[in-house]
């Protein structure tokens, strides 16, 4: 079986400076057996802010038949688990065309190490920063589709009193202002007593441009459901705004923009959206 494995090619296309790890690599080689597969092709994408790897992976027969395909999560078997317990639930309050199921879990062959696949056809090719990148002007049309995807998820919201580190915790258990870094946490002071009214629901949890799909069509679909649970009903829309700002994947996007001036005034629409390469979008 070790030598079917090694047997199994791992090509980078055009991406050849990938580097995948030997963890990585087995677990490619692994989905792509399962699927009678000799090459597996694999395609980075724009990945989250974790330590998960998303690619878009490609399996193919010797003669070069596509046999399977799917974009694949590598990372920690603890975090993956919990990504397909979340996907179930979104995927109960998302409209079938918008939301990717996870279709295979690969727990076993890499230690404490796996691999989650979503179904995502191929024509969803470019996540939504690359895009944007080829089509600013598309970013109403984008907004108005995910709006409508995740409608379901906002209904039932109903405000309560919460305190600051309540709200906190859903998303970052355990985090304090005090272990966050000192430029974010200097004279903030502690706010965890201060009870706000919030409005709570089902909320994808991590929604930036990495994690919607996009096809020639500008029809979204979303991936990386770890984070999914109740949260604030402003979070996704405020991860989607903040992801052209703090996303590494998005720097030539968004060049000098935000100003820091800009920045101390976020809450003034019109100020902030100014010089803005996505401005349909986040207004």
């Amino acid at each position: 079986q070790v030598q079917d494995l090694e047997g199994i090619a791992v090509s980078r296309g055009t991406a050849r400076d990938l580097a995948l790890s030997p963890k990585e690599e087995r677990i490619l080689r692994l989905i792509a057996r399962l699927h009678g597969g000799r090459v597996i092709k694999v395609t980075p994408l724009t990945g989250g802010l974790s330590d998960s790897r998303a690619l878009r992976i490609r399996v193919e027969d010797g003669a070069g038949a596509r046999v399977y395909g799917a974009v694949m999560k590598l990372g920690d078997l603890t975090d993956l688990r919990q990504e397909s317990e979340a996907a179930a639930e979104i995927g109960g309050n998302m409209p079938a065309a918008a939301f990717a199921p996870v279709v295979a879990f690969v727990a076993n062959g890499a230690s404490d190490f796996g691999g989650l696949c979503y179904s995502v056809a191929e024509e969803h090719d470019k996540t939504l920063f690359q895009f944007l990148g080829d089509s600013p002007g598309s970013g109403q049309a984008v907004v108005d589709r995910l709006r409508g995807a995740t409608e379901r998820m906002r209904e039932g919201a109903v405000a309560a009193p919460i305190s600051v580190k309540e709200l906190r915790d859903l998303m970052f258990p355990g985090i304090t202002i005090e272990g966050l870094s000192a430029d974010v946490s200097a004279g903030v002071g502690s706010t965890d007593h201060l009870v706000v009214q919030a409005r709570l629901c089902l909320q994808h949890g991590d929604l930036h441009g990495a994690n919607v799909l996009l096809d020639a069509e500008a029809r979204p679909i979303v991936i990386d459901h770890r984070r999914a649970g109740r949260h604030s009903i402003t979070l996704d829309a405020l991860t989607l705004d903040m992801g052209f700002v703090f996303h590494p994947a998005v720097a030539d996007l968004a060049g000098d923009w935000p100003t820091r001036e800009q920045a101390s005034h976020w809450d003034d629409l019109d100020a902030w959206i100014v010089g803005c390469p996505v401005a349909q979008l986040v207004r």
